[in-house]
């Protein structure tokens, strides 16, 4: 799944690690941690277990582990793209 962000102004990780928190629902219903890279504006995620995703969520927990941030160093804030309203 592809994920662009217009505004982001060169999306990166924190600390130039791994995309950390977050995950794809699949065409079943299921939630999968999704493994990433940024790549310009785009958030690119991707998990075997969910081929055909339909859904992405970030930082969608109590304690969320978030690792996006834009060119200013200003952090990706949470976010879901359905419209669901359980976790």
């Amino acid at each position: 799944m592809r994920l662009h962000f217009q505004y982001a102004g060169g999306l990166k990780t924190k600390d130039g690690g791994p995309v950390k928190g977050f995950a794809l629902r699949g065409a079943d219903g299921a939630w999968v941690w999704a493994e990433g890279k940024t790549e310009g504006g785009d958030v690119i995620l991707w998990n075997s277990q969910a081929p055909h995703p339909v859904a992405a969520r970030y930082g969608w927990a109590a304690n969320p582990a978030i690792s996006i941030e834009n060119g200013a160093g200003l952090p990706l804030r949470p976010f879901r793209t359905d419209k669901e309203s359980s976790f």
